[in-house]
């Protein structure tokens, strides 16, 4: 016995001596309650990463008919309950085939609905409540979300409506704001209701466009029309498309479809930090490709980030812009490189496979993502935390087809890449949470479309 008590007594001693930020990886209210590298999340301290993987927790969408005295006040109400409904499901709430709720006047039904909701474990509650007079020719719609883990309100929106088509397209980028934050009711990251991806399609044997898609699989939208080779698509942090094209004869960068970087050679790859307003380029003025870093601005190139005789290539900024991950075949074949602009020095990222290539990082920083060929031109999608830890790297997507190209969404919960086979490519849709993969698209794409790249979170569009 008194052996085990002198094992016992240093490790109480050192867990009351811990700093206080260490022991709280507990229960929580906010954030301010876990340690810099942790969220509160459902009541808990999770870590930034764990934060993206969780489920959403569930809600309800009731409608509140009590200050309705108009004939489209209800329809009105129906409207907005379904295209709430169109925007929850795009940031992972779980609403499909939900039928509105409409309470009956007074005040007694209301009360039964949050004693159900309590009782089934329901994290919110949205409430939808027309207002208007009688013979009114406009009706306020009010959103109100009532917390249920803390009994309060913290999301409100009120919509002016005249009719159902126009009006409540003016108020479409409100609703995919509070859809966001709705998202975030129980700490995790907001949604991604409102952002874009973009994609090189193929539309015959010496044309390629960029083309961009809602996140839901909705509103292809054709971005370029040079009628030539153009691939790479990028965002700059305000939502405009870059992508290298030969429509001058030259693989030069363009933005929005006017030239950004034009230096003789090869131009590609470049990627945009919004808060430092610096770009990152692969470029090859001579013979060998290098990164070249330069002034969003101007488009001026600022200095030369690597001097090897290897080509580097296919360069991403980390979130916070100090570190730049790449391609390079300085130890022989493709793999995964970071170089941090400090002091310039380059590590090694990829562990296994001879061919890595395409990395892209999570929007916190803490992991990445890239393609490892595995059999002759086939590929699978590779997730590694970062820096790498013992965890090592988990394989996403593999199989029959190749999966390349992969883009993490602004909320980091899911990988967009692309799968392809001999006569087909298209983007797919990978949930880090569940790891399942379902295609993005809900409309027919004009050809087979690769190098997708998601841009950021613009509401309204």
């Amino acid at each position: 016995m008194i052996p085990i008590l002198r094992l016992l007594i240093p490790l109480v001693l050192a867990w009351i001596l811990l700093p206080s930020q260490v022991q709280a990886q507990g229960p929580c209210l906010t954030d301010a309650d876990c340690t810099s590298a942790h969220r509160c999340v459902s009541s808990r301290c999770v870590g930034q990463v764990l934060a993206t993987r969780l489920a959403p927790p569930p809600i309800r969408i009731f409608i509140d008919p009590r200050k309705s005295y108009c004939d489209m006040g209800q329809s009105l109400a129906q409207a907005v309950h379904t295209q709430l409904t169109l925007f929850l499901e795009q940031v992972e709430f779980p609403m499909a085939g939900e039928a509105p709720i409409v309470l009956r006047r007074g005040a007694e039904h209301q009360l039964k609905l949050i004693d159900l909701a309590l009782a089934t474990n329901q994290r919110a509650l949205v409430r939808i409540q027309p207002d208007c007079a009688p013979n009114a020719t406009a009706v306020d719609i009010h959103l109100t979300t009532l917390d249920l883990a803390y009994l309060r309100t913290p999301r409100h929106l009120t919509m002016t409506l005249s009719e159902v088509s126009g009006s409540l397209k003016s108020f479409r980028g409100s609703l995919q704001r509070f859809a966001n934050r709705l998202r975030s009711i129980d700490g995790a990251p907001p949604g991604v209701a409102g952002s874009r991806i973009a994609m090189a399609c193929k539309l015959d044997r010496r044309t390629k466009e960029i083309f961009s898609i809602s996140s839901s699989g909705t509103n292809l939208r054709r971005e370029t029309q040079f009628n030539n080779l153009t691939m790479l698509p990028s965002w700059t942090h305000d939502g405009l498309i870059a992508a290298t094209s030969y429509v001058q004869g030259n693989p030069d960068i363009h933005v929005d479809g006017v030239p950004f970087l034009t230096t003789p050679g090869l131009n590609t790859g470049i990627d945009f930090h919004g808060p430092s307003g610096r770009f990152v380029v692969a470029s090859a003025p001579n013979d060998a490709q290098h990164l070249y870093l330069g002034d969003s601005s101007t488009g001026k190139v600022l200095e030369r980030l690597t001097s090897s005789r290897a080509i580097d290539t296919a360069p991403a900024f980390s979130p916070d812009g100090r570190r730049i991950t790449f391609v390079s075949d300085r130890s022989g074949t493709p793999q995964i490189y970071v170089l941090r602009l400090k002091d310039k020095s380059v590590r090694k990222i990829s562990r296994h496979g001879s061919y890595n290539t395409s990395p892209t990082w999570s929007p916190d920083g803490r992991s990445m993502a890239w393609a490892r060929r595995t059999f002759g031109e086939r590929h699978e999608i590779v997730l590694s935390q970062y820096p790498p830890g013992k965890t090592g790297e988990t394989v996403l997507a593999t199989g029959r087809y190749s999966y390349e190209d992969p883009s993490f969404s602004p909320d980091g919960r899911y990988l967009v890449v692309v799968r392809k086979n001999r006569t087909q490519a298209e983007p797919v849709l990978i949930n880090l949470r569940t790891r399942k993969i379902r295609p993005l698209s809900q409309e027919k794409l004009p050809g087979p479309c690769s190098q997708p790249a998601w841009g950021p979170v613009l509401v309204g569009r």
